[in-house]
């Protein structure tokens, strides 16, 4: 029997990784082994032409064998699309990636808080020891750290959430077995020692070409809850992971930098155009507390910073939170009646807006939650808060809160 993971390596070395046609061939056909059954003519049935259609037709799983084989005789994971381990913030964002080659083990990115780090590989000492920082608050409160495994301000996030002994995912545009960047391979050692992940679309033995770094950044915006930038210059990919948040619904932060560098010229148009601006990553985990009662810890954020600052060390666990702080008060949520000082539900409402309305409150609470209380599932609840958004009756805060909109 035919290993299912063969069919899909084919499927997404004949698409390129990040390949504008990969959307079209999951809705056209039902698998991709349905795919590499398919014949020519239902293929140009499917809008499949040119080069494409060309790689399709070639039907031999010979190259993915080897690509399986070489991943897993190296110590790597192999995760497609079609297994259950599969993240579904990753299925549900931008071009998903077919198949993804990971040394460490995943966590569950679904259920856990998790921010990009991205910026200037070209970073100076400000951007790196703000980076560095930040990531060290992030990691220390319970938070997941991703970044791009680069030189510059990657690396100086990766370092950080090491120092606020967290866990931390590095998401590279090669192979698994490339040693790229040279610089950081140490760290590459000691995220894997840390029990963090390295990740990549990139089958083995495949270069760190220029075109495949923001191809990349897509994985970084998609695996994240939220993007924070540090010294990101103008029309640079570093901007892009930030851009693809904000259409996919997710928050940008950005930490401010120098108005006389260059370094920091995209970054500060991001805060002219509304992401938040922040200096603390408490100020970020502030935003998903409510979402994360349990898991977030924003002392501990605050004191690693602190300790990261000074040059000192923070005490917290290996998992980066809770370290000696008590477990915070549970949420609670009771529904209550809405004050005159606030919009009414619209009178054309879904029954889903109209009971999401009842649970609303005068302070943010996260979507999640309201799902809950509403017994809806999470994307009827979503749409159901747009609804109520839109119609003007429910604000929209960061870390995807919604509260009752004053009048």
């Amino acid at each position: 029997m035919t290993d299912n993971r063969l069919y899909w390596i084919w499927l997404q070395q004949a698409l390129e990784p990040g390949g504008v046609k990969t959307a079209l061939a999951l809705s056209a056909f039902a698998s991709p082994e349905a795919i590499h059954r398919a014949s020519r003519a239902e293929l140009m049935r499917a809008g499949f032409t040119g080069a494409l259609l060309a790689r399709l037709c070639r039907k031999s799983l010979d190259p993915a064998a080897r690509i399986l084989e070489d991943s897993l005789k190296d110590g790597a994971f192999v995760l497609t699309m079609g297994d259950d381990a599969y993240p579904d913030c990753l299925r549900n964002t931008y071009m998903p990636p077919l198949v993804l080659y990971g040394k460490g083990e995943l966590p569950p990115l679904d259920r856990l808080p998790a921010v990009a780090m991205v910026g200037t590989r070209k970073a100076s000492d400000y951007g790196c020891r703000a980076a560095s920082s930040i990531a060290a608050g992030l990691a220390a409160g319970g938070c997941i750290v991703i970044s791009g495994g680069a030189v510059g301000i990657d690396g100086a996030s990766h370092r950080g959430a090491l120092a606020g002994g967290g866990l931390t995912i590095a998401v590279q545009g090669c192979g698994l077995d490339v040693d790229y960047p040279k610089p950081n391979r140490r760290l590459r050692e000691e995220i894997l020692a840390a029990d963090g992940v390295i990740v990549t679309e990139y089958p083995p033995g495949s270069p760190p070409l220029r075109e495949h770094f923001p191809v990349r950044n897509r994985l970084l915006a998609g695996m994240a809850m939220a993007v924070c930038v540090v010294e990101a210059p103008e029309r640079r990919g570093s901007l892009i992971p930030a851009r693809l948040a904000r259409n996919q619904g997710r928050d940008v932060y950005v930490v401010p930098g120098e108005i006389t560098s260059g370094n920091s010229s995209g970054s500060n148009d991001l805060i002219k155009d509304g992401a938040a601006l922040i200096t603390k990553a408490s100020e970020i985990l502030r935003d998903y507390a409510p979402r994360f009662p349990d898991v977030l810890d924003l002392r501990a954020a605050d004191a690693a910073q602190a300790a990261s600052r000074g040059g000192g060390t923070a005490k917290v666990s290996a998992a980066g939170s809770k370290a000696s702080a008590a477990p915070p008060a549970p949420v609670k949520v009771e529904p209550a009646p809405v004050p005159p000082a606030f919009s009414p539900c619209p009178a054309g409402a879904s029954p889903g807006a109209a009971l999401l309305y009842q649970m609303l409150t005068p302070e943010p609470l996260a979507a999640e939650i309201l799902a809950q209380k509403a017994g809806l599932a999470f994307p009827a609840a979503l749409a159901g808060l747009t609804e109520l958004e839109i119609a003007g009756c429910a604000r929209n805060f960061p870390g995807r809160q919604f509260a009752l909109r004053p009048l």
